[in-house]
């Protein structure tokens, strides 16, 4: 009968319209993230994106990080205040990188630890005055403070650990990167610590 058959067919496209809505589906993520370096009183900042694929506990980030800090020493061991004298140095250092790296979570749910690994390329630059190391007769010796005005753009290795968790609905991580090679002592910030939000 016209009517039944109409029926069965309803029937049978049911399910496979209710499966196709729960299919896993590619998550793209917004990361904002900040963190306090090692010995810098100003935070660095970390923006960037993510995605990961359907069916995969490893996502795939793109990102760009920022830092400032200054550095001053003194040879009367307080530096209260910069004097161009010998033995005096004061630089001020800013560094833009920007970063691609995997991310593999151990685990699905509120709470997913993970692993992220990948590389980066740092513009960074130095500017102020530094008192030189001179040599001579009587030993080695600080000379007068000279202009330092210097840039350069280096490579660096990343990786690391971090915690996924959510709280009230809002996605929230923290993680923590680990010492890395580079080819310049301050071609990049390496945080002990970021905290940041996932949207």
């Amino acid at each position: 009968m016209p009517g039944l058959r109409l029926v069965g067919i309803a029937l049978l496209a049911a399910p496979i319209h209710l499966g196709a809505q729960d299919q896993p589906r590619t998550i793209t993520q917004m990361i904002v993230g900040a963190s306090a370096g090692t010995g810098r009183a100003r935070p660095t900042f970390l923006v960037g994106f993510e995605v990961r694929p359907a069916n995969t506990r490893t996502s795939w980030r793109v990102s760009a990080e920022y830092a400032e800090w200054r550095t001053a020493s003194c040879i009367t061991g307080g530096c209260d205040g910069f004097s161009l004298q010998r033995g005096y140095s004061s630089l001020d250092y800013s560094t833009f990188g920007i970063q691609a790296s995997g991310v593999r979570r151990f685990r699905s749910g509120r709470v997913q630890p993970y692993v992220f690994g990948g590389v980066g390329l740092y513009y960074s630059s130095s500017r102020g005055w530094a008192s030189p190391v001179v040599i001579a007769d009587s030993g080695i010796q600080l000379g007068e403070p000279v202009h330092v005005d210097d840039a350069r753009v280096s490579p660096r290795v990343l990786w690391g650990t971090g915690l996924s968790f959510r709280v009230r609905g809002i996605s929230l991580f923290g993680e923590a990167a680990l010492p890395t090679w580079s080819t310049s002592w301050h071609s990049g910030p390496q945080p002990s610590l970021t905290l940041g939000i996932r949207f």
